[in-house]
C-alpha cells in the first residue's frame, strides 16, 4: 500500500466519523439541491439541452488536435500569444518569465482549479511574488492554509462563525462580523491591489475555436478586474476546454450555471478574444493563453475514459457524491475530487499511486445522473478498476481473496460449509477487518434460504394465527421446525394488512409491506430490530407515490424526504438529520410553484423563509424557530401590504401597514410586543384618520375621529 493512498484511508475516517462537518456538507449541500431545482426550471426540456452539450464536447475530444489549432491560430490572429505546455514544470516555467519580465512583485489571480492542479500559488511564493487570491471563497482558503475543498464553493465545509474568527486572527476584525462585512472587508482591502496589478491571471471556463476567444463565467467581478486593470493578461487552461464556435455558448453558459449554482446564468459572463486594440481603453496591452497538458493526453488515450474530458467543471457530481458528502473535498488528496476527479486523477498523476479513488465509490450512479454533458461516470470508475488490475496494480491477497470467493460462490456445497456461527466468526474478524470497524456488518441466519425454501415446500413449517371466527383476525406468523419465526402477516377483517420478515422474537427485522385494508400497497422498506432503516415509500389509496425518503439505523428519518400530490407532483421537500429537520425545506402547490422554502437548523427554522399564501406573500427572518429582524408581508400584486421588525417572535419597533394603493393604512411603534407612543390610521388617500398613544400597551390618549372613513379595500 502507497503512503497516498494510506493517507487517504486515514483521513477518510477521520471526516466521516465528524458530524460536525458532515452536517455543515449536508446544510451547504441541501441549499444547493434547493437551488439547482429552481434553476432547471428555466427549461423546458433539459435532458435535450444536456445531449447537444454532450453531442458538443464528445465532438471535439474526437477531434481536440484540429479544434486547439484552429483556436491557436484565430487567438494570434487577434493579437494574443499562445503557449504550449506539456507539463506542470513547463508552464510555471513560462508564467514565471512573463511575471519577472513585467516587474511584477504581486499577480492578482481569479478563481482556477488548474492553478491549483500545477501548484502555482506555492511556486511564485518561492521565487519572491505573491499571488493574491481574489475569489472570495478562494481568498477565505488561501488565509487558511488550506486547499479548495470543491471546485465551485472552495470554501463549503467552513461555517461562517469559522471565517469570522479566520478574519479575527488574521486582521483583527470582530469575532462576530457577518458575512456582509467579511465581504466589504476583502473588497475594500483587494481594490488597491486590482488598481495597481501589473499581471493578473485566470482560468477559462470555455476557448471558442471559431473566434480565438476566451470564456469567463463568475459571480463577484474579480476575474473581469483581473483583466481589465493589469497591462498583461495570463490565462491557464487545459486542452479540454476548447468547444467549436461562440455560437455554442448559448447551451454551455445556462447549463454551467444551473448545475454549478442553481442560477439561469452567473452574474458576469465575458468574451476576451485578445489584448486591447488600437483606441480601446480597457484591458491587456498583452495576453497569453497557456494550453496544458499535464496528463489530459493519457485520459485522452483511454477508449472509455477519454469521455471525461468532456467535464465542464460544474461540480455537480461532487454534490450528489454519497462517498463524498461523507468524507468531504480534502480527503481526496488531489486538486480534483469526488467521481470527476476519481476518474482522471489516476490518469493524470499515475495509476499505481491513484487507483484506490476508483474503487471510493457505490457506484450508485447519482454522478451520471446529475452530469450535464452526459458522462457516464459510475461506468467511468469500472473501466479504472478492471485497468488497474490489468495493468497489475493488485496485492497477492487481492489476487488470493478474489479467487477464494469467486470458488465459493459458484460451488453450492462451499457455500453451505460450516454453521451460522463459523461463518458470523470468519465475516466479523476477516470481511469486518478490511472493510472496516464503522461499517454494520449482516449477521448470518442458522438456515439459509435454500433450507427455509425445502422446508416450506415440503410443508415443515408451521402456522400460527389468530381468527375472528373464521376469518383470520391480528398477527399470523409462520415457523420453522426448529421453532425458528420466518414470516409474519398482520390481518384486518380478513384482510392482510401488512407482510415482512421477522426475527426469532417475532419482531419486525427485514423487508414489510404495508396495505390499505382494500389490498393497495401503502408502504414498503425494511425494519431492523423493530425499527424502520434505509429508504421507505409510502403510497396515496389511488397508488401514486405519497412520500418517500430514508431512516438511519436509530430509525430516526435522515436526510432528504419528498411527498407528493396524488397526481403525482411535488409537494415538499424536507432534509432531516437524525430524526429533526436540517436544512432547506420547500412546499410547492398543485401547479409546482414554491408557496413556502426556508432552512432549518438543528429542527429549528434559521435565516430567510418565504411564504405564499393565496392572494398574499410574506418574507422575513427567523433566528433558533423565532421571528427575529424584519418581515415583509405583500398583496398579490407585488405592492407591500406590511413590513416591521421582531425579536423572538416580539413586535418591536416600527409597524407599517399599507393599502393596495401604496398608502399607509396604519403605523405605530412596539417595545417588546407592547404598543408604545403615537399610533396612527389613515384612510386610503392618505388622510389621517385617528391618532391612539400608549404606552407599554396601555392607551393614554385618544385625538378621536378626524375624517369620517369612506373607502373599501
Amino acid at each position: 500500500m502507497t503512503e497516498i493512498y494510506n493517507k487517504f484511508i486515514q483521513d477518510s475516517k477521520i471526516k466521516s466519523a465528524d458530524t460536525n462537518h458532515r452536517k455543515i456538507i449536508g446544510y451547504n449541500i441541501g441549499k444547493y439541491d434547493s437551488a439547482v431545482k429552481l434553476g432547471k426550471l428555466q427549461y423546458s426540456d433539459i435532458e435535450l439541452a444536456k445531449r447537444n452539450a454532450a453531442y458538443l464536447k464528445n465532438k471535439v475530444i474526437g477531434d481536440l488536435e484540429k479544434f486547439l489549432i484552429e483556436f491557436e491560430v484565430n487567438f494570434e490572429k487577434n493579437g494574443g500569444k499562445v503557449i504550449w505546455a506539456e507539463d506542470a514544470e513547463e508552464a510555471l516555467k513560462q508564467i514565471t518569465e512573463i511575471i519577472k519580465r513585467s516587474g511584477a512583485d504581486y499577480v492578482v489571480k481569479s478563481k482556477t482549479m488548474i492553478t491549483e492542479e500545477i501548484g502555482l500559488n506555492e511556486h511564485l511564493g518561492k521565487n519572491e511574488i505573491e499571488s493574491i487570491e481574489t475569489d472570495l471563497g478562494e481568498y477565505i482558503v488561501q488565509l487558511a492554509g488550506e486547499q479548495p475543498y470543491h471546485i465551485v464553493t472552495p470554501a463549503m465545509h467552513k461555517t461562517k462563525e469559522e471565517v469570522a474568527e479566520l478574519f479575527q486572527s488574521k486582521f483583527g476584525l470582530p469575532s462576530n462580523s457577518t458575512p456582509e462585512q467579511i465581504t466589504a472587508f476583502v473588497r475594500n482591502k483587494l481594490r488597491d491591489k486590482f488598481y495597481n496589478a501589473k499581471v493578473g491571471i485566470t482560468g477559462a471556463n470555455f476557448l471558442v475555436a471559431d473566434t480565438g476567444s476566451v470564456c469567463l463565467t463568475e459571480n463577484e467581478g474579480n476575474a473581469l478586474m483581473s483583466v481589465s486593470f493589469p497591462e498583461i493578461h495570463i490565462v491557464v487552461a487545459g486542452i479540454e476546454k476548447v468547444i467549436p464556435s461562440i455560437d455554442n455558448l448559448d447551451t454551455f453558459w445556462p447549463l454551467l450555471a444551473t448545475h454549478g449554482t442553481g442560477q439561469k446564468i452567473t452574474a458576469y459572463n465575458s468574451i476576451i478574444s485578445g489584448p486591447k486594440r488600437e483606441n480601446e481603453y480597457d484591458g491587456p496591452s498583452e495576453m497569453f493563453v497557456i494550453l496544458l497538458d499535464n496528463g489530459r493526453s493519457e485520459v485522452l488515450s483511454r477508449k472509455h475514459q477519454r469521455a471525461a474530458l468532456t467535464c465542464i467543471r460544474c461540480g455537480a457530481c461532487l454534490n450528489a457524491c454519497p462517498v463524498y458528502k461523507t468524507i468531504g473535498g480534502h480527503a481526496y488528496g488531489t486538486t480534483y475530487s469526488g467521481p470527476i476527479g476519481s476518474v482522471i486523477t489516476p490518469w493524470m498523476k499515475g495509476l499505481d499511486e491513484y487507483k484506490h479513488l476508483s474503487f471510493a465509490s457505490s457506484l450508485c450512479g447519482s454522478c451520471t445522473e446529475v452530469c450535464p454533458v452526459k458522462i457516464n461516470l459510475h461506468e467511468l470508475l469500472l473501466y479504472n478498476r478492471n485497468d488497474s488490475v490489468k495493468e497489475g496494480y493488485y496485492t497477492v491477497f487481492d489476487n488470493l481473496s478474489m479467487w477464494s470467493w469467486k470458488k465459493m460462490m459458484l460451488n453450492r456445497k462451499w457455500m453451505d460449509f460450516g454453521k451460522a456461527g463459523f461463518k458470523n466468526f470468519l465475516l466479523k474478524n476477516i470481511v469486518g477487518n478490511i472493510w472496516g470497524s464503522k461499517r454494520q456488518l449482516p449477521e448470518v441466519t442458522e438456515k439459509n434460504f435454500k433450507q427455509l425454501w425445502e422446508e416450506r415446500r415440503e410443508g415443515k413449517v408451521k402456522t400460527r394465527a389468530s381468527y375472528k371466527g373464521t376469518v383470520p383476525e391480528g398477527i399470523r406468523r409462520e415457523y420453522a421446525e426448529s421453532g425458528e419465526v420466518v414470516a409474519a402477516y398482520t390481518f384486518k377483517n380478513g384482510i392482510m394488512i401488512a407482510e415482512g420478515i421477522v426475527d426469532d422474537e417475532g419482531m419486525r427485522d427485514g423487508p414489510w409491506k404495508e396495505f390499505y385494508e382494500n389490498g393497495q400497497l401503502r408502504s414498503e422498506g425494511v425494519y431492523r430490530n423493530g425499527n424502520r432503516i434505509g429508504k421507505w415509500r409510502f403510497y396515496h389509496a389511488n397508488s401514486s407515490l405519497e412520500q418517500e425518503g430514508s431512516y438511519n439505523n436509530q430509525g430516526n428519518t435522515d436526510g432528504l424526504w419528498k411527498w407528493y400530490y396524488e397526481d403525482g407532483l411535488l409537494l415538499r421537500e424536507e432534509n432531516f438529520l437524525n430524526g429533526n429537520s436540517e436544512g432547506i425545506f420547500t412546499e410547492f402547490d398543485e401547479k409546482g410553484n414554491v408557496i413556502i422554502q426556508g432552512e432549518y437548523v438543528d429542527g429549528l427554522e434559521e435565516g430567510l423563509w418565504k411564504y405564499q399564501h393565496g392572494d398574499h406573500r410574506e418574507e422575513g427572518i427567523y433566528r433558533g424557530g423565532m421571528r427575529n429582524g424584519e418581515w415583509k408581508y405583500y398583496y398579490d400584486d407585488g405592492q407591500l401590504s406590511f413590513q416591521g421588525s421582531f425579536i423572538d417572535d416580539n413586535p418591536n419597533g416600527r409597524h407599517i401597514w399599507y393599502w393596495p394603493n401604496g398608502k399607509k393604512k396604519d403605523e405605530g411603534e412596539y417595545l417588546m410586543g407592547m404598543k408604545n407612543n403615537d399610533w396612527v390610521q389613515y384612510n386610503n388617500d392618505g388622510t389621517v384618520f385617528m391618532v391612539i398613544s400608549y404606552q407599554n400597551g396601555v392607551e393614554k390618549k385618544y385625538d378621536g375621529i378626524r375624517i369620517k372613513p369612506e373607502f373599501t379595500e
